[in-house]
């Protein structure tokens, strides 16, 4: 198949990021490829203030643009770390920051842990971010900083970003039409041939199925299944409200929090204008009446507002069997999705864009069966992937005190690959946590876990003397240097006036 013509169907995260990464190879390729977006602005778009992670400032790298380009209008935000609330148990809280994990003083990893199992009252196994990663200190601080931008990545609001980037891909030469979608025309081969429209009809060599869930192309059309992961995610609603803030100063953060309720959790996203917030959580262990309230609860508690109107979303957590199939792409929900936890939905879209541009460029557009099965492959394993990292936070928890929670931590049956695996192995088998950790010790640790057998190895401290006092000096140094470092964190400036000085100033 050789790929002169691409028609996206859907507007949205995913129809108008695709149509911006498009725009922006052939803008710097010179591949002479026609791009062609049909939404329709009568279909709402699913998205809501949304946390990403720092793959997606690749994207706006890719894009060309700067921060203080596009963040003023998209409502943006800095993000550093994600906040684990009440998962360990209910009254921890631990981080699991960007950046680089690596310790920036004389001690290594072994020291914290052999400090955590002989002097758990001075140092808790929530305190790993910090030992490990200095962007931690911006998080639990609230401060930014130069040295801290470059491990960043953002909260913003979806609808504007997917309006900004509509108008970024317009000015590169993609066509936008707006029209509903209503049936499919497919050769003989089982390819689309074109789509039709309530005023229109589209072909194109090539189609980007950007419908949501509802999956217009890749299932409606041609019957690519849907792998469920709902055995083991059982979330598939979330309860969505802005609240403005009431003291902008205090209250932004650079962070996301997620804090586990009863029967889910509830992300809070700092965008510039007001904080969305969102109960993501799963009816079978309680109703809609209960939910609500416990929504309610919630909002009331931190922001001191009970008298909200709110919006319900649902969604599914799997991955489509073939994501390309014949000649349909599938991008974003209609590919795949897990659920919030982690903010891995924007950046399955930037992924997928990526690696749809490295197939078109590989060999000028011409793409064949092995093409696709390697980005199947490609796309399928890496979501999975994310897959066993977001279980891995139910896994770990110590939470068992309602059914839902005793239901995630305790009969659910994970299978351990992946993520799982690897959490396994550093909290059991090996005691190795190497400079370049991902993000399962971050998990384990904050959730409790430590790769020391405190029982034994407390018993060889005692009985080694030299030993101990030699962890108790260490113990001091690291205090003492904990202390400092924190003073010169919190002498940066406020999360708020560093967003307001370097991108919200000249707005």
């Amino acid at each position: 198949m050789k790929v002169k013509s691409i028609c996206i169907l859907g507007g949205g995260s995913a129809g108008f990021f695709a149509a911006a990464y498009l725009s922006r190879y052939i803008e710097l390729s010179g591949h002479d490829i026609k791009v062609k977006c049909v939404y329709s602005s009568k279909i709402g778009n699913i998205g809501v203030g949304e946390s990403t992670f720092f793959k997606v400032k690749t994207f706006f790298k890719y894009l060309g643009l700067e921060d203080k380009e596009w963040m003023p209008k998209c409502d943006a935000t800095y993000k550093t770390s994600v906040c684990l609330d009440s998962w360990k148990d209910k009254e921890t809280v631990y981080q699991y920051p960007f950046g680089e994990s690596k310790i920036y003083h004389s001690l290594n990893h072994a020291d914290f842990f052999i400090f955590n199992t002989l002097f758990p009252d001075k140092v808790k196994t929530e305190d790993f971010s910090r030992f490990i990663n200095k962007v931690s200190r911006y998080a639990e601080n609230n401060r930014l900083s130069d040295s801290c931008i470059p491990f960043t990545s953002y909260h913003f609001d979806t609808n504007k970003v997917a309006v900004y980037l509509k108008d970024y891909a317009s000015k590169r030469g993609v066509e936008f039409v707006d029209d509903v979608y209503t049936d499919s025309v497919v050769d003989d081969s089982g390819n689309i041939d074109k789509i039709i429209c309530e005023h229109s009809e589209h072909s194109a060599d090539l189609f980007i199925d950007a419908s949501g869930f509802k999956g217009l192309l890749i299932d409606k059309v041609l019957g690519v299944k849907f792998n469920s992961f709902e055995e083991t995610l059982i979330n598939n609603k979330a309860l969505v409200v802005k609240i403005p803030y009431t003291d902008k100063g205090s209250q932004m953060a650079n962070f996301t929090r997620c804090t586990a309720l009863e029967n889910g959790w509830c992300w809070e996203i700092p965008l510039w204008e007001s904080v969305s917030i969102g109960y993501v959580h799963s009816l079978r262990f309680s109703n809609e009446e209960y939910i609500e309230n416990e929504f309610r609860k919630f909002v009331k508690r931190k922001y001191g507002v009970d008298n909200f109107e709110y919006k319900t979303i649902e969604y599914k957590s799997g991955v489509r069997e073939y994501p390309w199939y014949k000649n349909v792409c599938s991008i974003g929900l209609s590919c795949g999705f897990i659920e919030p936890l982690e903010s891995t939905g924007i950046a399955t879209i930037v992924e997928n864009c990526g690696r749809l541009v490295e197939v078109l460029s590989k060999r000028s557009g011409n793409i064949t069966s092995l093409d696709k099965s390697f980005f199947n492959k490609a796309i399928v394993s890496e979501i999975k992937g994310y897959r066993k990292f977001i279980e891995l936070h139910y896994a770990a928890s110590l939470r068992h005190d309602s059914r839902y929670w005793k239901f995630v931590t305790e009969e659910c049956e994970y299978e351990y690959s992946g993520s799982m695996q690897e959490a396994l192995d550093t909290s059991i088998f090996t005691r190795n946590y190497t400079d370049k950790l991902s993000g399962a010790p971050y998990i384990l640790t904050g959730s409790g876990y430590t790769p020391y057998n405190k029982s034994d190895d407390y018993e060889y401290f005692h009985s080694n003397p030299v030993k101990r006092m030699d962890a108790e000096k260490k113990l001091e140094y690291w205090l003492e240097l904990d202390e400092k470092e924190t003073d010169l964190i919190n002498a940066e400036k406020t999360t708020y006036k560093y967003t307001l000085d370097e991108i919200y100033s000249g707005s």
